[in-house]
This record gives structure tokens, sequence and C-alpha cells, in this order.
């Protein structure tokens, strides 16, 4: 005996009912709506293209702990914030836009542009920005914090200088004014 679930019967037929008849196609703000966060969920999901999206970002406990320890070593922290930092930075993978009006080819009016470097508002632009500053911090010979990757330390003898970013915004200080007058110098 055949379960209702099964496929084993057909299934009635509906009768008197048009394929067209009061059926809605809905828009696309509609359809947005109801799957963007679903959407959004999956592609920055881990494993799928995560890598080239995510970029970590300083917690506020972080922060907090950083400026705990400035206060027990009593030296000063100082902020800056890196001008175009986005737009200098090499990009990893190949992105294409299309032509932005008012700047479309007459010639070529239905080709693409392959961008080199990162735009504001991509979303690679924080993940290639990050690990550019990455790799110039640690050639530096800048240690990576191992739970918070978003903490830099270098130590001099009795001497440290700490560094926390947060997306393109910079934290630092050091128990040495000599250390962070040059860190400001050569990252100004």
């Amino acid at each position: 005996m055949a379960s209702y679930y099964d496929n084993s019967r057909p299934v009635p037929q509906i009768l008197n009912v048009s394929p067209s008849a009061v059926t809605t196609v809905p828009s696309q703000q509609e359809l947005d709506l109801v799957f963007g966060p679903l959407y959004n969920e999956f592609f920055n999901a881990g494993g799928i293209d995560f890598d080239e999206y995510f970029a970590p970002v300083a917690r506020l406990e972080a922060v907090w702990i950083f400026i705990a320890y400035k206060a027990y070593k009593s030296f000063p922290i100082y902020q800056m914030d890196v001008k175009m930092d986005f737009l200098i930075v090499p990009l990893k993978v190949e992105v294409y836009v299309s032509q932005p009006d008012g700047f479309v080819d007459p010639d070529h009016p239905e080709k693409v542009y392959r961008l080199k470097k990162a735009l504001y508002g991509l979303k690679q632009a924080p993940r290639a920005w990050y690990d550019e500053l990455l790799n110039f911090l640690m050639s530096k010979c800048f240690t990576k914090g191992t739970t918070d990757p978003t903490l830099f330390t270098i130590r001099c003898m009795e001497d440290i200088l700490i560094v926390q970013i947060h997306v393109d915004d910079i934290i630092f200080g050091s128990t040495n004014p000599k250390f962070y007058k040059r860190f400001e110098k050569n990252n100004a």
C-alpha cells in the first residue's frame, strides 16, 4: 500500500485553472527583501569566497584592552586614518565593472573594465587593504597577534610599539616616544 506522500499514485489535476490566471511575478525589490538576507549569508559564509571578502576588524573589546594596557604602561596613544587606503591596493582576484554613466566608450559600449586596484564599496577592498598592510607590517618585523589578527607588536629590549587596526583606522602607541614618532612619520 502506498503512503500518502509517495509518488506511486498520480495526483489529480486542478480543473478550470489557467496557468496565467491570477499569477503575479514578484519584482526584483520584493525578491531582494525576501532572499537578500539568505543571499548575503550564503555568499559571505565561510568556505565560499570567504577569504576574498572577509577582512579582520578590531573588536571593541580589543580596543578596550589596548587602552587598558596603555593606562597600565603610562604611554600616549595616537590615531591615524590612512588616506586613499583602498585606492592604492592592488587586487589579487579578477574583478570587472560595467562602464559608469558618463564614461561609456562610444566605440565599445558593451565592454567592461577590469580593475587593477581596489575601489571604495568593492567587497574585496577591505581584505585587499588588510593584506597589503599585513605584508607591510610583517616586512618591518612586526608580530601579528595570535588571537587578534588586527593587533601588531614590535619589541626592542624593554620597549614595545603596539598597533591596532580597524579597517582603515590605526591606533598605536609605544613605551618609547621615538618608536611611535618614527611609526607615524613612516605611515603618514
